[in-house]
């Protein structure tokens, strides 16, 4: 609910919710939510790390945490929420601008990997 709350904030803006498990994983809830908003939702391959912007982000907090040596999990926790905290909101808007380059490179390479 929380999130349906978010995104009402959002709405005027030209956005759009990609899930590349969307029928797995998807409550009826949320694709009625999406539809009666207008929200649409892209549909992607499976397996598509290249058209997948969190990868990147994951790849970011994955290096910052290289010499991070939590003791249990619950320091491993705090850890990865600190690490996500220092991601800059340029670094997210440089990712998600960078969605149509990702997709032509896809195209371009019919589907094989690309450099994203």
């Amino acid at each position: 609910t929380s999130c349906f709350l978010l995104l009402t904030n959002f709405m005027e803006m030209q956005i759009s919710f990609s899930n590349r498990t969307w029928h797995l994983h998807s409550a009826k809830a949320t694709s009625t939510w999406f539809k009666d908003h207008g929200v649409p939702v892209l549909n992607w391959p499976a397996n598509s790390p290249d058209l997948n912007p969190i990868e990147n982000l994951w790849g970011i907090v994955k290096r910052k945490m290289r010499y991070a040596r939590p003791n249990n999990a619950e320091e491993l926790k705090a850890t990865i929420r600190a690490t996500w905290a220092l991601i800059t909101p340029e670094q997210c808007h440089r990712l998600i601008d960078s969605m149509p380059r990702r997709i032509a490179a896809v195209i371009q390479a019919k589907g094989a990997p690309t450099k994203y």
